[in-house]
């Protein structure tokens, strides 16, 4: 069974919980190509950016597991500039998906009354007069997290609901249904694994610290809730006029 994520803390915890339950090979992809990666190679399964679904819509969507986040974790941040001016541009530098780039323009239009200017950057430059929505590790590297606003807490908010940030989906229905078959609980999972995880990694200590104080803001097991806010999320999307008719999932 091949098992398809994004490179990140998460993804990477998740893998690492699914792999005591059974035996993977383990494919990692940019998170813009992930989905595409699903549909070309069989026997597969991957953690998709949630509105991945937007452009997939009969990928098969697991109510069993995913990854939400409700408070200050989150795989992306945001960064303010430094001067009072209004917003103008937004940089999205790192991992990015549709997620980013669809909600981007979203939150800044219902938290702030702005829409900026999107824009994509590949360099390692990060300039204090510029606002940024990083996505992806980096928010770890030389604490940079700690002068940022939590990119999911502002959708949580928005939806008073939990951000579904990656779905498991597959394009095989009975795929998807084998490999969560074989998975239990994987919160308990997450909670007895984070120590010895962390340990692996080169994060700071007080990266290290803050992401072991906030773990239980982290979901893989999918709830009632959970599939409430998927619904909600995409029904927002919808209301903003990304899209043109409301999706229905294909949950398994």
């Amino acid at each position: 069974m091949n098992l398809i994520i994004p490179n990140n803390i998460y993804t990477a915890l998740f893998a690492l919980c699914a792999k005591d339950k059974q035996e993977i090979n383990l494919i990692v992809k940019e998170s813009s190509l992930i989905t595409r990666e699903l549909l070309t190679v069989e026997n597969s399964v991957a953690l998709i950016p949630s509105l991945d679904l937007i452009q997939h819509k009969d990928l098969f969507v697991s109510k069993n597991y995913s990854i939400s986040f409700t408070d200050v974790l989150s795989n992306s941040y945001l960064y303010f500039s430094s001067e009072s001016e209004a917003i103008n541009n937004l940089i999205l530098k790192g991992d990015i998906s549709s997620n980013e780039v669809i909600l981007s323009k979203i939150v800044f239009k219902e938290k702030f009354n702005l829409s900026p200017e999107i824009s994509l950057d590949t360099s390692e430059n990060i300039l204090t007069d510029k606002t940024y929505l990083i996505s992806g590790s980096n928010n770890w590297v030389d604490d940079k997290f700690e002068k940022a606003a939590s990119f999911s807490e502002y959708i949580s908010e928005s939806l008073d609901v939990p951000y579904i940030n990656f779905v498991l989906a597959s394009n095989d229905e009975e795929v998807l249904k084998e490999f969560v078959a074989k998975l239990d609980k994987l919160n308990l999972a997450l909670e007895s694994k984070i120590d010895s995880f962390l340990k692996d990694l080169d994060y700071s200590e007080i990266a290290t610290h803050f992401i072991k104080e906030a773990i239980t803001s982290v979901s893989f097991d999918t709830t009632e809730e959970n599939i409430f806010a998927l619904e909600e999320l995409l029904q927002m999307v919808f209301f903003h006029q990304v899209y043109d008719e409301l999706i229905d999932v294909n949950f398994v």
